[in-house]
């Protein structure tokens, strides 16, 4: 097991060297919320999520922000709608209440 281990550290080094740096992958990831990648920058972004832990993260993170976004509101009439549980009234006082004693 100890082998395996090596080899798989070794290819992960040799990639990290050989594919682009985290922060022109950061714009690939981007670039791919906005339109198709071609097959190499598909290819090359595939390989560094899977080497990068950070550029992982943060493509999972800016995938969650771009759903959260782009999610149909419960009554599309309003724009500003928002689905799932609201506050109580009591609740907002109280929030209300502690911003301007805050402030």
């Amino acid at each position: 097991m100890k082998k395996y281990d090596n080899v798989k550290q070794k290819m992960r080094e040799w990639l990290f060297h050989h594919l682009p740096p985290c922060e022109a992958i950061v714009e690939t990831v981007s670039q791919s919320m906005e339109h198709r990648l071609s097959l190499r920058k598909r290819f090359d972004l595939k390989l560094h999520l899977w080497i990068c832990a950070w550029c992982h993260w943060y493509f999972e993170d800016l995938t969650l922000i771009r759903d959260a976004v782009t999610a149909k509101a419960v009554d599309t009439s309003d724009p500003y709608s928002i689905s799932g549980p609201t506050l109580s009234s009591e609740a907002r006082e109280r929030i209300r209440r502690q911003l301007t004693d805050r402030t």
